[in-house]
């Protein structure tokens, strides 16, 4: 397979592909050696290669989210729920709407505060990824594929396994191709 020719962009760039990331907080990945890497010019300019800084956002899904929270009775995780994305081309990657939890709530009907805590902290729900330890990001239609499959997401949530291991309630869908956002969908987490 060719490579694409690298597509340069400036940390600027690069904190507004999701939300939470800035360019204190891409400095601070960047010199602990956890981020994505740059190349620092001459004059101090931060450069990122977008198909690797898109590689490494989807490489921070959570580890409950793949694996089960603190590691719960969960089977093993499978190909699917284990993918990051990390041979995927920057067509795909740019397509992908990156969203914050804030405008998860207003692109999901219905969809409480409390409940996406709670999808969260189950390691259920809309795959999420923390590209910091304290930021959570989620994919715009990855959330409205799961909220158009799974019923009830917005009453209380009964969580944890059976004796036999098997979930309670089935909140995560596999991960599958997703459509891309509507107009409407787009403006309503400001993205139009």
């Amino acid at each position: 397979m060719i490579e694409p020719e690298t597509v340069w962009m400036s940390r600027e760039e690069a904190a507004a592909i999701a939300p939470g990331l800035n360019r204190g907080k891409l400095h601070a990945l960047r010199v602990d050696r956890v981020g994505p890497a740059a190349r620092v010019l001459s004059d101090g300019e931060v450069l990122y290669d977008e198909l690797a800084f898109r590689r490494w956002l989807e490489s921070t899904v959570d580890h409950d989210w793949v694996h089960g929270p603190f590691g719960a009775h969960r089977p093993p995780a499978t190909k699917a729920r284990a993918y990051t994305y990390d041979d995927a081309r920057l067509d795909e990657l740019r397509a992908r709407t990156y969203i914050s939890k804030e405008q998860l709530l207003a692109l999901v009907p219905g969809m409480l505060a409390s409940n996406a805590a709670e999808l969260r902290a189950g390691g259920v729900g809309p795959r999420f990824l923390r590209p910091t330890p304290r930021s959570v990001v989620y994919v715009a239609e990855e959330a409205l594929w799961w909220a158009e499959r799974i019923p009830g997401y917005s009453g209380r949530f009964e969580r944890g396994a059976e004796r036999d291991g098997t979930e309670r309630q089935q909140l995560t869908p596999p991960v599958a191709v997703r459509r891309p956002l509507t107009v409407i969908e787009l403006a309503r987490i400001g993205h139009a």
